[in-house]
């Protein structure tokens, strides 16, 4: 119950509740403590909007690195025809190489069997004249000096072979590894370069001649699987540019390396047909594609393009010479970046 009270205080009216307390200091007070009842509510919900901002975060970099899996698992699979037949074509020479040794060996045993039952008879008989003819006879039977000369051929290109297969399998397991995506560490650029030709040839071996002008780079802090992605999207993308050229262009794709300041630069530049000028602006954006359906997701310069600039803080720039063909310049910084 509100008792009213006119009191006259210098000219001013003031009510006043029954309990004593002004109606304007409680007018006051309520409007205070709403005012922390909205700060205390803002506070909760700024709790909960970052931590709904973190999570979010967390499933778009899991996202992302699912995304750049994907895309290099679906260029391992693009490229998983051609690297079957880099393995065939070694394991194929070295299955004929061991043929080949397998009857020079028959051979090679019955020469010297011959010769070990010549030794032991020319001991008793003393027929030395008849061994001889006979051992020369069978010598030049089994072509003996081709195959003292062929052997070591055999055996040097069998472990060639091995090598290389060592080498492909290597380079599949370096690819692919998923463990190591997202860890920066010392590593060298040229590396990685010969890595990812080891991987693409057969996509560039009938379209392209490689020209490599490597310089010497120290190592940088990076991420070198992702860079490998890059490299492998660059090289895929310039042979398959190449390949859409007329009957009897003559392909080259040039891999230059070097420094300059605290930089180290890759170029990859091809002599095929270029980018029209109107949609090179567009090349690095999320599913743009020039290709045939069905021949690319439109995802690979635009994540090659997130590796170099926001993830290792490079720059990744395309030109157009006058004389023809595409140029991709990256540029990567030596040191750690934050």
């Amino acid at each position: 119950m509100v008792i009213w009270v006119w009191v006259h205080d210098r000219g001013r009216v003031v009510e006043w509740l029954e309990d004593g307390i002004p109606l304007r200091m409680a007018g006051t007070h309520a409007d205070i403590s709403r005012r922390k009842e909205a700060e205390l509510a803002i506070f909760e919900a700024n709790k909960t909007l970052e931590q709904r901002v973190e999570d979010r975060t967390k499933e778009l970099v899991q996202l992302h690195s699912q995304m750049v899996m994907h895309e290099k698992m679906a260029s391992v699979g693009q490229l998983a025809a051609g690297i079957a037949h880099e393995l065939n074509n070694p394991i194929n020479f070295v299955r004929t190489n061991f043929a080949t040794l397998a009857d020079n060996f028959t051979d090679l045993s019955a020469m010297l069997k011959a010769y070990q039952e010549s030794m032991e008879k020319c001991g008793k008989d003393g027929g030395q004249v008849a061994i001889a003819e006979k051992m020369a006879a069978l010598a030049e039977e089994v072509n003996i000096d081709f195959l003292l000369t062929d052997i070591p051929v055999l055996l040097a290109e069998s472990e060639a072979g091995f090598e290389r297969i060592a080498k492909i399998i290597q380079a599949m397991r370096d690819f692919s590894r998923s463990d190591m995506a997202e860890d920066f560490c010392w590593a060298d650029i040229n590396a990685g370069l010969e890595a990812t030709l080891v991987i693409a040839r057969n996509e560039y071996r009938y379209n392209a001649e490689i020209v490599k002008i490597f310089g010497e780079l120290p190592e940088i802090y990076c991420m070198l699987q992702q860079l490998n992605q890059v490299f492998l999207n660059l090289i895929v993308n310039s042979s398959q540019a190449i390949a859409a050229m007329p009957d009897g262009h003559q392909g080259i794709i040039t891999l230059s390396t070097w420094t300059e300041g605290n930089q180290v630069i890759c170029e990859i530049g091809d002599n095929g047909p270029g980018i029209p000028e109107s949609i090179r602006h567009r090349i690095f954006e999320p599913f743009f594609t020039t290709k045939a359906p069905g021949k690319g997701t439109g995802l690979g310069l635009s994540i090659s393009y997130d590796i170099i600039v926001n993830k290792h803080y490079g720059e990744l720039k395309v030109a157009c010479p006058a004389t023809g063909g595409t140029v991709f310049t990256i540029s990567l910084p030596i040191e750690k970046q934050r």
